[in-house]
């Protein structure tokens, strides 16, 4: 009989779920009216018009999402407030299970009908922690915020193996891409400028000589690729674990942007502790806290069945990462299809392939095609003197989505055209996502120009003040003319 308890570190992982839901409702909402309401990039209400044409009642299963019933601004509001609020009640142990239950579904609609804005790792993974913590303990109406319940064995395992898949394919799919820059640990010389939103730290670290780039990158390596299997090994080998991942994620974090993901990852890695670390000093800090160790046959009984249904679904995404083409793979990929879009388990890995370039996108207006002036955004790099922000656990869905939009071309982001439709209608909410608008009325052209980006020498930036140098590369979208959008008196 294993005796050592995890009651404590249930508690402390099941407000910590609840503290990522608030940053991602709190990072959600001023955004909500300018990329999805009636006058947003990617209204809902249209997108939810739209299929509802082209599907049948399929589409409620297919599609999960509360905007069935209703997708008017009001309600888009209303969701995400809910989401918000269910989310702090958990945070002060009303029911937790129950509460995140409510915030799951809330931005399980959002994620379903986010399109472009809404696909990001991060937000899957959100989605899958909220999952398990319905089982972290018993599902109850009362209010017990003090108690802290022993988790299922089965749960706390699945907990772990959704940190080790986290990590280990963050490192294997650098490997299987076969990208030369991570093979000759060359990638670091890229990933500091080339990343979506660097922060000012970013720009130092890519100053830093080359030996110590490649001598991180294997670093890197050696955390993601063989530190996770001390997941498996008992007692304080975890903990050892467990502090390797933080150093890391705090690292990644103090050097780019990266929403809440990293915050989402040092939460897991907050139950690989046992509860001989966290009495060390959490019944300190909060007296009343006691454990129970008094758990239901069906208690049980749910950790098991949740166990059963995920490690299959699991176990498909690792034979997918190392394309095992197998009788094991290939039953499960319409299973996974048609439960896809309730994120019950994902696949991980970020940044497979270097970016060895930095094309940025800028958005320009004029009225006579003469005379170009530049719309600034708030966080993505435009002015070659704009320092790189610190934003994170925040963030601006519309400028991570410019980074990608830039590597490809405008037809493969068609969403641009309403973004520049928007600006010609002078919708507020979608003004409000950017900067400035130079503009006292509406232009009569807009266009979208390509350049491509790099930090500047450090004689650049001391002297002038220039974090940037950007070099013109070419037109990137058709000129828009504001009579093809406005209509004319």
């Amino acid at each position: 009989m294993n005796d050592v308890s995890y009651a404590l570190s249930a508690w402390v992982l099941s407000r910590g779920i609840a503290f990522c839901f608030i940053i991602a409702f709190l990072s959600l909402l001023p955004q909500v009216m300018g990329l999805y309401g009636k006058d947003g990039i990617l209204s809902i209400r249209q997108f939810m018009f739209v299929l509802k044409q082209q599907s049948g009642p399929q589409r409620y299963y297919e599609l999960p999402t509360l905007f069935w019933i209703n997708s008017s601004d009001f309600f888009l509001n209303t969701v995400a407030i809910i989401g918000l609020a269910t989310s702090i009640f958990a945070l002060l142990g009303f029911c937790p299970p129950l509460m995140i239950l409510a915030a799951w579904v809330c931005y399980l609609s959002f994620i379903n009908s986010g399109q472009d804005f809404l696909g990001f790792q991060w937000d899957s993974l959100l989605l899958e922690v909220g999952l398990l913590s319905f089982f972290l303990s018993p599902w109850s109406l009362m209010w017990n915020p003090w108690i802290a319940f022993e988790p299922s064995p089965f749960v706390r395992w699945l907990f772990w193996l959704l940190l080790f898949k986290l990590v280990f394919l963050s490192g294997t799919v650098k490997i299987l891409s076969k990208d030369s820059s991570w093979r000759d640990y060359s990638a670091l010389k890229y990933h500091y400028w080339t990343q979506p939103l660097p922060n000012p730290l970013a720009y130092f670290m890519s100053k830093l000589p080359e030996w110590f780039q490649r001598l991180s990158c294997r670093f890197m390596f050696a955390i993601e690729l063989g530190v996770p299997f001390l997941i498996f090994l008992p007692g304080k080998m975890r903990w050892l674990c467990a502090g390797i991942f933080i150093f890391l994620q705090i690292m990644i974090l103090i050097t780019g942007n990266y929403a809440f993901f990293n915050i989402i990852t040092i939460t897991l890695c907050l139950f690989l502790f046992d509860d001989s670390f966290w009495s060390l000093f959490l019944n300190k800090i909060f007296p009343s806290l006691s454990p129970s160790h008094e758990t239901s046959l069906l208690y049980q009984s749910l950790g098991l069945i949740i166990a059963a249904i995920l490690l299959p679904l699991n176990i498909f995404w690792f034979a997918l990462a190392f394309r095992e083409n197998s009788g094991f793979v290939n039953p499960l990929i319409p299973i996974i299809r048609s439960i896809y879009n309730y994120r019950f388990n994902s696949s991980y890995g970020l940044f497979a392939v270097m970016t060895k370039d930095r094309p940025e996108l800028v958005l320009q207006g004029s009225n006579d095609t003469e005379i170009w002036v530049e719309y600034e955004f708030k966080y993505k790099p435009s002015s070659v003197t704009k320092m790189p922000p610190i934003v994170a656990p925040y963030q601006p869905r519309l400028d991570w989505q410019m980074w990608f939009a830039a590597l490809g071309t405008f037809n493969q982001n068609l969403w641009l055209q309403n973004l520049m439709a928007r600006i010609f209608l002078n919708s507020e909410d979608v003004l409000k996502l950017l900067k400035n608008n130079p503009f006292p009325h509406v232009p009569n052209y807009l266009r979208l120009v390509k350049y491509k980006y790099r930090f500047s020498d450090t004689q650049n930036l001391f002297k002038k003040g220039e974090w940037w140098q950007r070099e013109y590369v070419g037109l990137y979208s058709p000129v828009f003319e504001k009579t093809d959008f406005v209509p004319t008196k």
